[in-house]
């Protein structure tokens, strides 16, 4: 799938938007065999947008039930718009960060087959991280 821009995405899901994405998965038999088990789907990105967007993609062509994770924002008139545009697409998120008890709902949307999307390039300050291996980088 294509990247887009901020107001693409908060107009995916709008009364407006005439363009019909398809999304191509790579390994969609790994994934399709996941939620077949019911084992829950987790899909990683870096930061670049796109889950307004794709999030219904694959819901619509897979079946998926998605959960994006987000970091609260700042600005919380800014968190409602999003939050607001991200309803209006379909799509299901959980803010995480002030909450340590906001993974049981990533959680327990995994145990019920369901597909978390969530970016890991970046650790909120005051987090601890540790640098791992992925796919051999």
């Amino acid at each position: 799938m294509q990247t887009q821009s901020r107001a693409e995405g908060l107009g995916a899901g709008g009364k407006h938007a005439d363009v019909r994405p398809r999304a191509l998965v790579f390994g969609a038999r790994n994934m399709e065999m996941a939620l077949a088990l019911r084992s829950g789907v987790i899909f990683v990105t870096a930061h670049t947008g796109g889950w307004e967007t794709a999030g219904p993609v694959l819901a619509r062509e897979h079946g998926l039930r998605l959960l994006m994770v987000m970091n609260a924002e700042r600005d919380p008139r800014a968190q409602a718009l999003h939050d607001d545009a991200r309803r209006r697409a379909g799509l299901g998120f959980v803010h995480v960060g002030a909450d340590p008890f906001a993974s049981l709902e990533l959680l327990r949307h995994l145990r019920t087959g369901g597909a978390v999307a969530m970016q890991i390039d970046r650790v909120p300050p005051g987090m601890r991280s540790r640098k791992v291996r992925l796919l051999g980088e």
